[in-house]
């Protein structure tokens, strides 16, 4: 898949995603003294569970859909080193 603005996992809008994301799933917008209880457990819980999921299910769809394939223009197909060892894969 070929984007003249690049790879899509490094466009702006995915990384705003994934602020927009993380700010809804750590609950420091949940009053302290809230007593709603969804599914038995809190419900700031079940918000920042699911919210997780949402996250997971993002991260797996940008990887499936958009990750470069060696014909991509901006993958280096050439570079076949492993980065922890340096060592030729």
């Amino acid at each position: 898949m070929t984007n003249p603005d690049g790879p899509r996992y490094l466009q702006i809008r995915t990384w705003l995603v994934y602020a927009a994301l993380l700010v809804l799933a750590v609950p420091w917008y949940w009053p302290a003294d809230s007593t709603l209880l969804l599914l038995g457990m809190p419900a700031w819980v079940v918000t920042s569970v699911f919210v997780s999921l949402v996250i997971s299910i993002y991260t797996a769809w940008l990887l499936l859909s958009h990750w470069p394939l060696p014909d991509d223009p901006f993958c280096d197909p050439g570079d076949n080193t492993d980065e922890s060892t340096g060592e030729q894969l």
